[in-house]
């Protein structure tokens, strides 16, 4: 007949749901998180994700927010280390961040997840971000921020 669904029909609406919940939970994680030391916030913002039988692939671009009252300069951010996802970006640069400024980094971000080590469920990631900046009083700040 007709309706019948196979399994295979089953199973790549099961992977597209696995899919769409690891997207959501980065954009949920990445947005709720909030540092209350510093005026520096970080999150992802999303353009595409896809997979295949065992890889789960986010292209995202970096959101960076500056919560403070002066400027940060010479914004420096690279992926320091991860817990089960790996990422395929260089240092990502921003000269200066205004006050209450949101800027996304111009560079895409490969997020690559292996989903053969888990059975039709959300893996719990996290990506260690190394970040440097100049605040208001000429210092050098050096945070570590996990998303």
């Amino acid at each position: 007949p007709k309706y019948l669904i196979t399994m295979r029909k089953i199973s790549n609406i099961l992977n597209y749901c696995l899919i769409a919940l690891i997207s959501l939970l980065f954009i949920i994680t990445s947005s709720s998180f909030a540092q209350t030391s510093s005026p520096f916030h970080l999150s992802y913002k999303v353009l595409e994700s896809y997979s295949d039988d065992t890889t789960l692939t986010m292209i995202v671009r970096l959101r960076v927010k500056n919560a403070g009252l002066t400027p940060l300069e010479q914004v420096s951010i690279q992926a320091n280390n991860s817990f089960n996802a790996s990422v395929q970006a260089g240092e990502i640069y921003f000269d200066q961040i205004k006050p209450n400024e949101t800027v996304l980094s111009a560079d895409n971000l490969i997020i690559t997840i292996d989903m053969s080590l888990y059975d039709q469920r959300a893996p719990d990631t996290s990506i260690v971000w190394l970040v440097h900046y100049i605040d208001d009083d000429k210092n050098t700040i050096r945070e570590e921020i996990a998303l």
